[in-house]
């Protein structure tokens, strides 16, 4: 996954790296939405590294919080929070302040849980594939097998899939 060297843990042995971890976030404080954005503010005009830094620890229990949901799944649980960790500073690039309908952590678990489901597809899988396309593997296997669930007489092919998944013709051949 792109951007995975970017940040590099402390720690050497995986199975202290999680505890280990858990006492160094223990110590950071949530921060009000109102901080975080004057963070945002400070980062965004100024790329003050110190601002981004706050964001960061704002979000490592959630971070931590998402990553459980996807734990004994095939990844060590430390690398599923360094992707997750990975999402934050991408929704940190991408958060836009104009935005006051959406708070920045509501915003950051799109990115959070995309990297950590990228994590899954160059880890887990035997066939690498990006997610945009596993998604309409998926999306077509399930579709497929409702088709012939409902209608148990012929076997969908192709033509009859194409018109609820509205794939273009070059999409499937």
């Amino acid at each position: 996954m792109k951007g995975f060297t970017i940040l590099q843990t402390k720690f050497i042995n995986r199975t202290n790296a999680v505890e280990s971890y858990m006492v160094e976030i223990s110590k950071y404080k949530i921060l009000p939405e109102n901080k975080l954005r004057e963070y945002i503010f400070d980062y965004k005009t100024t790329g003050d590294a110190n601002s981004r830094r706050k964001i960061f620890e704002s979000c490592a229990k959630f971070v931590i919080t998402c990553a459980k949901k996807y734990q004994n799944q095939g990844i060590e649980f430390m690398d599923l929070i360094i992707a997750g960790n990975h999402g934050v500073l991408a929704a940190l690039e991408h958060f836009e302040l104009e935005n006051q309908k959406c708070k920045f952590v509501s915003y950051a678990m799109y990115y959070i849980r995309l990297y950590i489901q990228e994590a899954f597809s160059e880890c887990v899988e035997s066939i690498k594939m990006p997610i945009k396309v596993k998604r309409d593997v998926d999306n077509y296997s399930e579709k497929s097998t409702f088709r012939t669930i409902g209608k148990l007489t012929i076997q969908p092919d192709t033509f009859s899939l194409n018109e609820p998944l509205r794939f273009h013709k070059s999409s499937w051949e």
